[in-house]
């Protein structure tokens, strides 16, 4: 009972910041009437960063984090990464020393607070039910992430694992669209314990001292523009066994011992 209240008290707590630091939307306002643009990204990546550190930090939760220096610090690249909870997303948001969209549900750009911030870090809001535009979209992604330098995550296994022991279920084949599109190298993410986060049962059996969460980060791995569809095949499966095998070798056992 108490491990289950305290993790929805920290779930509010995280909305609740989150709403808070609209306080600050009349500056980024003005900043970028005034042209500096420059000065509204730095900012937002400070408000995105601290919040998602907290975020982690109400959930008594530990992050280690390998191979931060395989990340480049500016120009564009795109992220992948395994899925395993929502936690994934304010994880990679506030470990990994870069901003970075993602493409998210139409229904969370209905949550006011939530749908300012999401595009203030350049997330894209997209239909799955129409392949046609998704696809157009990922072209205007692509190309918005290339001329503004920007980093952009995503989950090619299209969902977060239903696997009880977290497995990596299969990459969709359009994952390697929006790197391939406009040639934009790949850093492979592998993360391990946030699917923990979220349960109750498990949060209320193991201690703060023992919650933690792993990110391994891999070298970049350049992306031709414009590959074929058996090149995008041969890359997107070395993508997703770098993924893999980091991923095997970061798991954490949360089991009551």
């Amino acid at each position: 009972m108490w491990a289950a209240l305290k993790l929805y008290l920290g779930y509010a707590a995280i909305l609740v910041e989150m709403v808070a630091h609209l306080t600050v939307v009349p500056l980024l306002w003005w900043d970028r009437l005034c042209g500096r643009d420059a000065e509204v990204e730095r900012r937002v990546e400070r408000i995105a960063s601290s919040w998602a550190q907290r975020s982690l930090g109400y959930l008594q939760c530990r992050v280690e984090v390998e191979g931060l220096e395989h990340l480049p610090r500016s120009g564009a690249v795109i992220l992948m990464a395994n899925h395993q909870s929502l936690l994934d997303i304010p994880l990679c948001l506030g470990f990994l020393g870069r901003t970075m969209g993602f493409v998210a549900k139409r229904e969370l750009f209905r949550v006011p607070a939530l749908s300012y911030w999401m595009r203030q870090i350049h997330c894209a809001n997209m239909d799955r039910a129409d392949i046609r535009s998704s696809g157009k979209l990922l072209e205007t992604i692509s190309r918005q992430v290339r001329e503004g330098g920007y980093a952009f995550l995503i989950f090619p296994e299209g969902t977060r694992t239903r696997h009880p022991e977290g497995e990596i279920g299969p990459f969709r084949r359009g994952a390697l669209r929006l790197a391939a599109s406009e040639g934009i190298p790949v850093v492979p993410i592998s993360v391990d314990g946030t699917r923990f986060l979220v349960k109750t049962q498990v949060l209320r059996a193991i201690p703060p001292e023992r919650r933690v969460v792993r990110v391994r980060v891999a070298p970049p791995v350049p992306v031709a523009q414009g590959l074929s569809a058996p090149e995008s095949k041969r890359l997107m499966e070395q993508i997703r066994h770098t993924i893999v095998s980091n991923w095997h070798a970061i798991r954490i056992d949360w089991r009551v011992r």
